[in-house]
């Protein structure tokens, strides 16, 4: 499973409401999925199943993530489609004036 690197576990954003993610690498992953949720049950999502093949994932200017605080997973994925167990879920919050 993916290593979360940042943003930190009760990171506050004061400044920036389109928070970068990051992690480490997995072997044998071509690709990685990003969940984004308001609850810790990841059913309310605010960025569901994003797909990216970098291991960073900047919010986009179209989802821009609202006051409040925001729990954030990664699953590896591998060529053959095979998605593999969550991160440990971390949280952010998005505290702009």
């Amino acid at each position: 499973m993916p290593q979360l690197t940042t943003p930190e576990t009760n990171k506050i954003f004061t400044t920036n409401n389109r928070p970068v993610l990051s992690w480490k690498a997995v072997p044998g992953a071509n690709r990685y999925r990003v969940d984004i949720s308001t609850n810790s049950t990841f059913t309310a999502m605010a960025v569901n199943g994003a797909t990216v093949t970098t291991l960073s994932y900047t919010v986009p200017t179209a989802l821009a993530l609202p006051n409040g605080t925001y729990y954030w997973r990664i699953r590896a994925i591998d060529a053959a489609g095979n998605i593999g167990p969550a991160a440990p879920i971390r949280n952010f919050t998005v505290a702009m004036p």
